[in-house]
């Protein structure tokens, strides 16, 4: 029973642990036996993950000529450079040979030291120099790493960073729409009043029609003047009737229009607070990611 609960245990921690604590991997300068192009040598390797030949070249020829005047040359499949002075690996110059293999988790780094092209370097029988060696290749693979990580660091950050750009628009959006109804909604009940008050007007114009009607029936057939002008007047009339009543469509228009338009607006409300539910899952997986790359940033020494 007590097995049982210490496996259950360990599958926990497993399931629960951040995938990106496995993803960080510890670089490790091993002594080797490898073929390069003075046949097969002692020599020191390591696997630098998450890096490119090509994104590490030119840091791998300047790690190369350090303490050396020459320049690094290509041969036979080796990376070389002769009479190279660091006393901190050995008190006589030496000449420095590396491969390198594109593998799926990085690169693979193999450096072989030697001072004459016959004598190599290697733990088993040079164990200080040996020792130096590996401090050297490691420091340059951690640096290589952490330089890696920090590029996924900053890509990571600015998707993060888009995110939350898009979030807040969607965001922004709704709140606009929040104030296009708040408008409309306004904007429909002056426009109801403007109309309540042409109805009172259109109906006391009706009134005044009606009396004018009066005036012309009462000086029908006297053709004189007054019965012109009277005419005239109820036509002025029946226009300010129709003018006030086309108005009033006009604004019944209107109303219909800023209906149509909170409807849309609260369908894009709808909208975007299903994609804000999207994009806050998204952004908090996001952000994990983030954190998780810090985390393995933090954890490569």
């Amino acid at each position: 029973m007590y097995m049982r609960g210490v496996f259950l245990f360990l599958a926990m921690v497993h399931l629960l642990a951040p995938a990106t604590l496995f993803a960080q991997r510890k670089i490790v300068v091993e002594d080797v036996i490898r073929e390069m192009s003075l046949g097969m040598q002692p020599g020191f390797e390591m696997t630098i993950p998450e890096v490119t030949f090509r994104g590490i070249e030119s840091k791998l020829t300047k790690f190369m000529r350090q303490g050396s005047r020459g320049r690094v040359e290509r041969g036979n499949g080796d990376l070389f450079i002769t009479a190279v002075s660091d006393k901190n690996i050995h008190h006589e110059p030496f000449n420095l040979y590396v491969r390198h293999l594109e593998v799926q988790d990085g690169v693979r780094i193999t450096a072989f030291y030697t001072p004459d092209d016959t004598t190599f370097f290697s733990g088993t029988v040079h164990a200080e120099v040996a020792m130096a060696i590996r401090n050297e290749l490691r420091e340059f693979g951690v640096a290589r790493y952490r330089e890696a990580v920090n590029g996924e660091l900053h890509s990571q950050e600015r998707i993060l960073d888009d995110m939350e750009d898009e979030l807040e628009a969607v965001i922004k959006e709704s709140r606009q729409m929040e104030k296009t109804i708040k408008d409309s909604k306004r904007n429909i009940e002056r426009r109801k009043e403007e109309i309540r008050d042409l109805k009172n007007r259109i109906g006391a114009k009706g009134d005044e029609i009606m009396v004018q009607h009066d005036i012309i029936n009462s000086l029908r057939g006297t053709g004189g003047e007054e019965e012109k002008i009277s005419k005239k007047r109820l036509r002025e009339l029946e226009k300010e009737k129709k003018k006030m009543e086309k108005s009033v469509d006009r604004k019944s228009d209107d109303i219909g229009n800023l209906e149509n338009k909170i409807d849309d607006a609260r369908r894009a409300i709808d909208k975007n607070d299903k994609l804000e539910h999207e994009h806050e899952t998204k952004l908090k997986d996001q952000k994990n990611k983030v954190n998780g790359v810090k985390d393995k940033l933090d954890a490569i020494r």
